[in-house]
C-alpha cells in the first residue's frame, strides 16, 4: 500500500470518528442547538459554504466552528425521519428538507441542489405545518405512526409474496416499480 493511500485512509478514519463524536454530542446535549438558536437570531438563513475559509466577518471564527457541522445535524434529522417513516418536504429543486422545532423556534434544514449539494438552514416565522421536535430526536422518541406504518408495510410485503406464487416475480417487480414511480411523480413532480 502506498504512503498516500495509508495517509488518506487514516485521515478518512479520523474524520469519521470525529463526526460520530460530534453527532453523539448533538444528540446528548443542547450545545449545538443553543448555538444555532442564538446564531439564527442574527443570521436567519445560511448554507454550509458560508462557514468555509475565508469566513465572513459577520459570521466570525467562533461561529464557523459550529456552523460547518450543519450537515451532521441534517444527517441526524434525516436518519430520525427515515427510521420513523416521516416524509421529507421537497423544495422547488426537488431536494429533501425537514422542519425541526427547538423550543418555540422552527428551522427548515435540507439539501440545496442549486449549486451542487449544499446543506442549508433557515429560520421560519409563523410556521404552522408538520415538524420534527428536536427533543424527539434527542430522546429517540418513536413517532406515533411508526408501528402502524410498519404493520402496513409488513402486510404489503406478504401480499406481494403471495402474488409471486402464481405471477412471475419479474412482472410483480415491474408493476411495483412502476407504481412507486407514479407515486413519486404525483408527490414531488417529474424529475
Amino acid at each position: 500500500m502506498e504512503f498516500e493511500d495509508v495517509t488518506g485512509k487514516y485521515l478518512e478514519d479520523e474524520v469519521s470518528i470525529r463526526n460520530k463524536k460530534i453527532k453523539l454530542d448533538m444528540k446528548t446535549n443542547d450545545n449545538y442547538m443553543n448555538w444555532l438558536e442564538k446564531f439564527m437570531e442574527r443570521i436567519p438563513e445560511f448554507i454550509e459554504d458560508d462557514f468555509e475559509s475565508p469566513v465572513p466577518l459577520e459570521i466570525g471564527k467562533e461561529n464557523a466552528k459550529y456552523g460547518k457541522y450543519i450537515y451532521l445535524l441534517y444527517g441526524l434529522v434525516r436518519d430520525y425521519a427515515k427510521e420513523n417513516y416521516l416524509s421529507p418536504n421537497y423544495t422547488e429543486h426537488n431536494a429533501p428538507s425537514y422542519v425541526i422545532k427547538y423550543h418555540n423556534n422552527f428551522y427548515e434544514i435540507g439539501e440545496d441542489f442549486c449549486w451542487g449539494s449544499e446543506i442549508y438552514c433557515k429560520k421560519l416565522l409563523d410556521y404552522k405545518g408538520d415538524f420534527i421536535d428536536y427533543f424527539d430526536i434527542r430522546n429517540d422518541t418513536k413517532s406515533l405512526k411508526k408501528d402502524i406504518i410498519k404493520l402496513q408495510l409488513d402486510s404489503l410485503a406478504n401480499t406481494i409474496r403471495e402474488y409471486t406464487y402464481y405471477i412471475p416475480a419479474y412482472a410483480v417487480i415491474e408493476k411495483v416499480e412502476d407504481t412507486i414511480n407514479d407515486i413519486k411523480v404525483k408527490r414531488i413532480g417529474p424529475r
